[in-house]
């Protein structure tokens, strides 16, 4: 991963407030610009990307926005034979990673 699981989560959080609530940008241009600032990286990976959304998804929950155009992405992720991979790849930031993972699925 190119940072920290809490390190995405602030970063999603940030840059939500920031770009939403400051600078108006739709709710979709937010996520791209989230995605957008990481991808370029050749270490990006599907777990980054992952991270992305599940914060994402949260941040929007939290603040009573609708999130239904990333909700097949999220269902996607959340495909039983993707969590060994992420397990492995996560290691200690795992067990941080799946409560907010199963936070996102409940309220799918």
């Amino acid at each position: 991963m190119l940072l920290k699981y809490r390190e995405f989560k602030e970063a999603v959080y940030d840059s939500y407030k920031s770009l939403h609530h400051k600078f108006y940008y739709t709710l979709e241009d937010v996520l791209f610009a989230i995605i957008g600032e990481y991808d370029f990286h050749k270490n990006f990976s599907q777990i980054d990307e992952m991270v992305i959304y599940i914060n994402f998804a949260l941040v929007l929950f939290e603040n009573q926005e609708n999130f239904d155009f990333i909700k097949e992405k999220l269902i996607e992720f959340g495909k039983g034979k993707n969590l060994e991979y992420y397990k492995e790849e996560l290691k200690e930031e795992f067990e941080e990673f799946i409560c907010d993972f199963r936070k996102v699925k409940e309220i799918l």
